[in-house]
């Protein structure tokens, strides 16, 4: 065996111990996060409980519409939607908050496929003037024109927002020539959802049951 052939084993042999070095010390990592998780409680999901991950408007939209809603259990007033407003990007001034109210499944006629109208908003914010309207997709799929139903609904005084796990964007079925975040805004569980929670729990500190569901 050549020099040049014993260097290349042992250059190979030494990534290939760095490799499996790696590999456990990402699994030990992995392990104490689950184990922190577990010691903190935080493997308890009451939607995996109830079967209801997935359940877009019964579960999720619900919740997120009722923290949205300036009038609503939460007693927290503005506070919510105004925090949800800045991590989206979308001035305050848009939406009057003392006169917005949130509606879940918000009916805007029947569909029209042939001139791109109608269907149901899942989350529907107003002000009577102005409007915010969310599609909230977790797994389900898009239907024919869907975005494009939603943007042509109060055309002017209309915003529409795209929530998806990791901020997918729709598909071409359902947003034509539509351009994201020209048209519409993208935004998602994993970005904007989380960080838009974590600052709904730092106002809630004083609250505990209201800080701890959203917990």
């Amino acid at each position: 065996m050549s020099d040049s052939d014993k260097n290349i084993e042992g250059l190979d042999l030494g990534k290939t111990e760095n490799f499996h070095n790696l590999l456990k010390q990402t699994s030990l990592i992995i392990q104490h996060h689950i184990e922190k998780k577990k010691l903190k409680g935080e493997t308890f999901n009451v939607f995996s409980i109830l079967k209801l991950e997935s359940h877009e408007n019964k579960t999720h939209s619900a919740f997120l519409g009722e923290l949205l809603n300036p009038k609503g259990s939460h007693l927290m007033g503005t506070t919510f939607l105004e925090l949800f407003l800045s991590i989206i990007g979308i001035e305050n001034s848009f939406i009057d908050l003392t006169n917005a109210f949130v509606k879940l499944e918000h009916s805007i006629g029947a569909k029209d496929l042939g001139n791109k109208t109608g269907g149901r908003i899942d989350i529907y914010i107003s002000d009577t003037k102005n409007h915010l309207s969310i599609e909230n997709k977790i797994y389900a799929g898009d239907q024919v024109a869907q975005i494009e139903r939603y943007c042509n609904y109060n055309k002017e005084k209309n915003r529409v927002v795209y929530l998806t796990l990791f901020g997918t964007a729709p598909s071409i079925e359902s947003k034509g020539e539509l351009r994201d975040e020209d048209d519409f805004l993208l935004i998602s569980y994993k970005q904007h959802i989380v960080q838009w929670l974590d600052l709904c729990i730092k106002e809630s500190y004083g609250t505990p049951i209201l800080r701890e569901t959203i917990k």
